[in-house]
C-alpha cells in the first residue's frame, strides 16, 4: 500500500510542479544542442526527490541514518534545482558533493573493502577507502547528472540501477527503496 501511496504522490507532484516550473521559468529551452521542440519543464528530479522524502517519513526506522539521507538528499536536490534555474558555478556543485561525501563518511558510511580480489579479500587503509568513496560518489552524482541532457536516458539508467540494487539486496528491508524509486520511474 505504501508503494501505492508513494507512485500516486509522486504522480500528482509531477503535475504540479510542471505547472509551477513553467510559472517560475524552470524550464528546459531548446538550443543547439537540445532539439526538443517548446519549453519542457524540469520537474523529473523534484517528483523523485518527493517519492525519496515520502519513502523516508513513511518508514523512517529502515535505516539507521534515515535522517542523514534525506538531509543529503534534500541539499542535492536543492543544489539540482537551483543549477536547472540559475545554472549554478561547477564549484558549488562541487562544494555541496563534498559536504555530502564528508558527512557520509563521518557517520562511518565508506568503502572500506572492496570484496574478494584474486582469492584475497582486499581491506582498504582508511585514507585510501576515503578518497575511493569520494571519488565513487562524486563521480556517480555527476554522471547521472550529464546522462540527464538526454530524454529518457536518465529514466531508463535510473530504473535499471535502482532495480539491480534492490535484486543485490535479496528482498531484504533495504530492497524497499530501491524498488520503490524504480517503480515510480516507470
Amino acid at each position: 500500500m505504501d508503494y501505492l501511496l508513494i507512485v500516486i504522490v509522486s504522480f500528482l507532484s509531477l503535475h504540479v510542479a510542471a505547472k509551477i516550473a513553467v510559472a517560475v521559468g524552470l524550464t528546459d529551452v531548446p538550443n543547439y544542442r537540445k532539439l526538443h521542440i517548446g519549453e519542457v519543464p524540469l520537474v523529473g528530479g523534484i517528483a523523485l526527490y518527493i517519492c525519496i522524502a515520502c519513502f523516508i517519513l513513511l518508514h523512517p526506522k529502515i535505516f539507521v541514518t534515515s535522517n542523514i539521507y534525506l538531509f543529503c538528499c534534500t541539499l542535492l536536490f536543492v543544489v539540482g534545482v537551483l543549477d536547472d534555474r540559475f545554472n549554478v558555478n561547477y564549484r558549488i556543485r562541487l562544494i555541496v558533493q563534498g559536504i555530502i561525501v564528508a558527512i557520509m563518511i563521518s557517520k562511518g558510511y565508506y568503502l572500506s573493502q572492496l570484496g574478494t580480489i584474486f582469492f584475497f579479500e582486499v581491506t582498504l587503509p582508511d585514507p585510501i577507502a576515503y578518497l575511493i568513496t569520494s571519488t565513487a560518489v562524486i563521480g556517480a552524482i555527476n554522471a547521472f547528472n550529464m546522462v540527464d541532457g538526454v530524454d529518457g536516458v536518465l529514466g531508463a539508467t535510473s530504473i535499471v540501477f535502482f532495480l539491480s540494487l534492490g535484486m543485490l539486496q535479496g528482498g531484504t528491508e533495504d530492497s524497499l527503496l530501491p524498488f520503490c524509486l524504480a517503480i515510480n520511474l516507470v
